[in-house]
């Protein structure tokens, strides 16, 4: 397993754990402590807090569709919207790669900021 490999499935866990317990919200948040941390030492480093965020909410999404939750809300909402349930899902989706991949960039923007302060 290469190390992009391995911080995707480490930090996917990260998300889905702070997502869980905290709420949505704080996909941002771990975004700008990974953008922080990573900074530029790690090549796509907001490509891969992306695919974390997204992977992440995937897995919830996926596991709450096999414990049979959510089914009847995506049905009336899908129905309201006229829109297939697929595409509610893969927009949640899209939202958490939103939020991890803006998160990642806020993150190291501070990091370059900070180290113009010393």
């Amino acid at each position: 397993m290469t190390g992009s490999a391995i911080r995707l499935a480490i930090l996917a866990i990260a998300f889905a754990l702070i997502t869980v317990a905290v709420g949505w919200w704080a996909v941002a948040v771990v975004g700008i402590l990974w953008g922080w941390l990573a900074g530029s030492g790690i090549r796509y480093h907001r490509t891969l807090g992306a695919a974390a965020a997204g992977l992440a909410w995937l897995a919830i999404l996926t596991a709450g569709a096999f414990r049979g939750e959510g089914r009847a809300l995506l049905a009336t909402i899908s129905g309201l919207f006229s829109v297939p349930a697929v595409l509610l899902v893969a927009s949640t989706v899209g939202i958490g790669v939103l939020l991890g991949f803006l998160g990642s960039w806020l993150g190291s923007r501070l990091r370059a900021s900070s180290h113009h302060l010393t």
